[in-house]
């Protein structure tokens, strides 16, 4: 009687609490008048999220009428006709124009500027499901602090091989569809490489071994040493433990925020009534994102903490974000108990910041390390660059 007016959640919190047998008039009671003022609105076309007229946009909306507001109250999808197995889709991406896209990716990602909305659309080939995606990513990258700037944020690595001969052009097309599901950036390991340099890595066959002869006993060394294979496979080793579990305590609220997001974008097709749980499936989106940043800075401070001294901090294993917020928070607080005579003090003995080199990163370039040493320069800190960590000697 009710579930085609109201929310199912709303109903089963109403009667969950309740003997339904003794108990059936009074909850039908207190459901009909909720019912009646939820018909009385939706005959309006009243829009309490603030959202504007979704449903004008094609696609939106299931059906488009003739009504005074341009909304078809009559055939409009409900939630209850929506099904809860049903992977949310946008089943109506065949009929929208680019510029529809792109309307209806800014209004689930508001915080994304219409230049990129459309990169990542075209980037996609007009696909929405996968832009949808790849925006999914950008924006917990962007809250995070790690996504790329300038050219290495649009690198795709692959994009200029050659595909190989014998191939159809159909054939071609899968290939590249499933590759452009995820980009990953890495670094193209030279397969001559000198082991010290990947801190650790080692080869699977045939790697030169380093010994504990003497520097000219090496040197004098005739025998040449054996190269890799081309198609060696390199192994990296992994990161450490503490490291791992900063990424494992934030997950289940990134899935959270991602499922929410998700929820979100099915309901804003299913009329008025789905528009308005919109709105409750953004907020909570952006809540679990807190949550995840929330957990992420504190496994990162008690990691720093672990592997700090009041005059040095490593900050291997944490974020870009959390690297630069941490840096400048102890910094400021190695200069504070200096006390009085601080700048002759932090002359004769500084302030130590390790970032590392970064050779385990895209490029071979630390985005930690360029992060941390540009803000700690516009904060005005006399910095001296040393091998992967910077020396703080007083203020500029």
């Amino acid at each position: 009687e009710f579930g085609n007016i109201l929310e199912v959640s709303l109903i089963l919190v109403i009667a969950g609490d309740r003997d339904i047998e003794k108990e059936y008039d009074e909850i039908r009671k207190t459901l009909t008048p909720l019912a009646d003022s939820a018909r009385a609105e939706q005959a309006t076309g009243f829009d309490p999220s603030g959202l504007g007229s979704w449903a004008e946009v094609e696609g939106f909306a299931s059906e488009v009428g003739t009504s005074g507001n341009g909304i078809s109250t009559e055939n409009a999808t409900t939630i209850s006709d929506y099904s809860e197995t049903e992977t949310p889709k946008f089943t109506h991406q065949a009929h929208l124009g680019e510029a529809d896209k792109v309307e209806s990716l800014q209004l689930i990602f508001p915080n994304f500027r219409e230049h990129t909305i459309k990169f990542v659309l075209k980037s996609s080939n007009g696909d929405l499901e996968r832009a949808f995606d790849e925006l999914l990513d950008r924006q917990f990258l962007h809250e995070s602090g790690d996504l790329p700037k300038g050219i290495d944020g649009f690198y795709v690595p692959g994009d200029g091989s050659q595909s190989p001969r014998g191939k159809t052009k159909a054939s071609r097309s899968r290939t590249n569809s499933r590759k452009n599901k995820l980009s990953l950036s890495y670094t193209v390991v030279s397969p001559t490489i000198n082991d010290a340099e990947l801190e650790g890595a080692s080869g699977p066959s045939q790697l030169s071994k380093t010994t504990d002869r003497p520097v000219s006993s090496r040197m004098a060394s005739s025998e040449p040493s054996p190269v890799t294979e081309p198609y060696d496979w390199q192994a990296i080793t992994k990161r450490p433990a503490a490291a791992r579990a900063i990424t494992a305590s934030a997950t289940p609220d990134l899935e959270a925020s991602r499922s929410n997001l998700r929820a979100a974008a099915a309901l804003s097709r299913l009329g008025p009534l789905g528009r308005q749980g919109t709105v409750v499936y953004i907020d909570r989106a952006r809540e679990a994102a807190r949550l995840s940043l929330a957990k992420t800075a504190v496994m990162a401070e008690r990691l720093v903490n672990q592997q700090s001294t009041a005059s040095k901090i490593d900050l291997h294993g944490v974020t870009v974000l959390d690297g630069v917020r941490i840096a400048k928070h102890r910094v400021w607080q190695w200069w504070d108990n200096l006390g009085e005579a601080r700048g002759r003090t932090a002359r004769e003995s500084g302030f130590t910041i390790i970032t590392g080199v970064g050779h385990h990163s895209a490029g071979g370039v630390s985005r930690l390390r360029q992060a941390v040493g540009t803000a700690l320069k516009n904060d005005g800190w006399r910095v001296e660059p040393l091998t992967g960590q910077f020396y703080i000697t007083g203020r500029m």
